[in-house]
């Protein structure tokens, strides 16, 4: 064995060699756990798009129905740590089919049931805020970065056309 012998393999994984057999025991069992969860996950067909919009339609109206927003996107959520709240947040930082729906709603509306690239979902604007231009101290070194990351592109790209040019003298 070439990583430190046995005695070292054990104790990396928290057991003594002595506890060989309880360690292949151990493996076994989990072995068989998993190969058990496959055989019985791959006989559940995988939901169809008309089931997915279903139990999602079934959410939603859950949510017009005064249902809390925030438990029932902490239960149904892919991401169920906020509560589905994304906060504020302005054109640009979304996906465009998102922003196109939550950008047409009014504050307190619940969306119908709407695709994008990352799957189904129902989206409720709870606040608004208007937009306001950002004090150019503020954005400042935003500018100066993306300004000096574009230099750097430009000058990569003619550094690179200057290496395969041929310059002939004539």
């Amino acid at each position: 064995m070439t990583s430190g012998g046995v005695e070292r393999f054990f104790s990396r994984i928290g057991f003594s060699a002595n506890q060989r057999d309880q360690v292949k025991e151990d493996i076994r069992e989990r072995l068989r756990r998993e190969l058990l969860l496959q055989r019985i996950s791959e006989r559940v067909p995988a939901p169809t798009e008309k089931e997915i919009k279903e139990e999602m339609e079934a959410i939603r109206s859950q949510i017009t129905d005064h249902t809390d927003f925030a438990a029932l996107a902490t239960k149904h959520s892919e991401s169920p740590d906020s509560g589905g709240d994304l906060g504020f947040f302005a054109r640009g930082q979304m996906v465009k089919d998102f922003e196109d729906v939550v950008f047409g709603m009014k504050t307190g509306q619940v969306s119908e049931v709407f695709e994008t690239e990352f799957g189904y979902h129902i989206a409720k604007v709870l606040d608004r805020k208007p937009a306001v231009p950002c004090p150019v101290h503020e954005v400042r070194p935003v500018i100066v970065r993306e300004l000096t990351e574009q230099a750097r592109h430009i000058e990569r790209f003619v550094d690179a056309e200057k290496e395969k040019a041929r310059i002939e003298d004539r």
